[in-house]
């Protein structure tokens, strides 16, 4: 887990006890994704990515190029992953995060707050203004959803190529069943703003 001032928790005991670490004290942290038991990823404000190898027990700072916010991270595979944040900045990897290329589609300049990828080609991103983008090229062009909605939309998770979710400010949630095309807003029972969501299956 991480967040604000660089904190960055632990556990190694199913969530028993946590410890943790501070790293670039002046940053937040706002994503983390691993994609093995021992690599990990934590992206933050001004461009910041760190990388551990160690499941978590050090992390090496990742020169990105960009000093833009990151705000979410993904992988689709050991080696190829995705960063977004601010003003639409998109940031590709294909070598485990060593180089990271930088990249803003065409209308694609409003804060993206999460990105999900059920398929190694196919992602959506989600952001301000119910902002939905998807692509099916891995990330080459992405193109707008209508959301139906006009909150923050802060996260997304897709369980499937076709069945996703999307939550945001003002206790918004958004269902698609084909992929996007379409989406149905869902009661929530709450005004609250919502900054996650997961499925187990």
């Amino acid at each position: 887990a991480a967040g604000t001032s660089g904190k960055i928790f632990r556990t190694i005991d199913g969530g028993q006890n946590w410890t943790y670490t501070t790293i670039f004290q002046a940053n937040d942290l706002s994503s983390i994704y691993f994609t093995s038991a021992d690599t990990g990823y934590i992206v933050g404000l001004t461009g910041k990515i760190l990388k551990t190898t160690n499941a978590g027990a050090n992390w090496t700072l990742i020169t990105t190029g960009t000093t833009k916010d990151l705000y979410g991270v993904t992988f689709v595979s050991a080696d190829t992953g995705f960063a977004v944040g601010q003003h639409g900045i998109t940031l590709k990897t294909t070598d485990a995060g060593i180089t990271w290329n930088s990249f803003t589609a065409a209308s694609y300049y409003k804060d993206v707050f999460d990105i999900s990828f059920p398929a190694p080609c196919t992602g959506y991103a989600v952001g301000d203004d119910g902002t939905i983008y998807k692509t099916i090229n891995g990330g080459a062009e992405w193109l707008t959803q209508n959301s139906t909605v006009t909150p923050s939309l802060n996260a997304v998770y897709f369980t499937s190529v076709d069945y996703g979710y999307a939550v945001g400010d003002s206790g918004t949630i958004i269902k698609t069943t084909d992929g996007g095309a379409t989406w149905i807003q869902l009661s929530s029972n709450t005004t609250l703003n919502l900054y996650g969501v997961c499925f187990t299956h």
